[in-house]
């Protein structure tokens, strides 16, 4: 995998034949002054094996210069699997090493709103301070759960045509998603079959989970109907560019 990395012919090659081609490969580029960085994402799933081979790919180096630098990204378990007795050596191997902590507040709005500008953001949906404050509760701060709760609470204003999003608006969107995950979880329970024992009338049985609950269906039906909505506003606006491009097109043909 290292090999087909950086683009070197590797299917097919044994273990000897792929290291021979690897410090080939980092030798050349050593000496094109050159560093060569190894990123491998993901560290925590790797067994002790790989994490070892690794290691054993570090050994390659010019006089005192190295010639593969690797670069391991990993969740939290894996400053636990370092720790395993047989990785001693690459433990000895660790150079740094950095845990990345939580955002706090002011870093989750500011990370937020980076994201939000890389794809054009002027302001529209305005984003209240209570609203960074309830995401950063929420989230705790961790990236990955910042970027899922305002996926959703972006759309939610979309769906909603809202231009702003509050407190009120993230909480909304915390409770769904709160839902959604109670009904995958909650087991499914089977209907008793029929007999002269089984109980009959309103009430009777099991419950079946939300879509037993008026107020969810309600909820859920709601927001059906604004997609459609939202749905049927684009295609509107859709045709009107498409009629509107077929008028500049006919009129330039026109003109010449």
């Amino acid at each position: 995998m290292v090999a087909a990395s950086f683009g070197l012919t590797h299917e097919g090659a044994g273990k000897a034949s792929l290291l021979t081609s690897l410090e080939g490969f980092l030798t050349q580029c050593a000496q094109e002054g050159k560093r060569v960085l190894l990123v491998v994402d993901e560290a925590q799933n790797l067994p002790p094996s790989s994490l070892e081979e690794l290691r054993m790919l570090s050994n390659f180096q010019a006089g005192d210069q190295l010639l593969l630098q690797s670069f391991l990204l990993g969740q939290e378990e894996f400053r636990n699997t370092l720790q395993a007795p047989g990785l001693e050596q690459l433990r000895q191997r660790v150079i740094a090493a950095y845990h990345l902590k939580p955002l706090d507040a002011d870093e989750t709005k500011s990370y937020i709103e980076h994201r939000l500008r890389l794809v054009g953001w002027a302001g529209d949906p305005l984003l209240t301070d209570a609203a960074y404050a309830e995401i950063h509760r929420h989230s705790y701060g961790i990236p990955r759960r910042v970027n899922a709760l305002c996926d959703r609470l972006l759309l939610f204003g979309f769906l909603e045509t809202r231009h702003e999003l509050d407190e009120t608006a993230v909480q909304t969107v915390v409770e769904e998603l709160h839902e959604e995950t109670a009904a995958v979880s909650a087991p499914t329970t089977a209907i008793p079959p029929a007999s002269s024992h089984a109980p009959v009338g309103p009430g009777a049985g099991a419950d079946v989970g939300p879509s037993a609950d008026p107020i969810w269906m309600q909820r859920l039906e709601q927001r059906v109907q604004a997609m459609e909505r939202a749905i049927a506003d684009l295609d509107a606006t859709m045709r009107r560019e498409q009629a509107l491009l077929r008028k500049t097109i006919l009129f330039d043909a026109q003109g010449d």
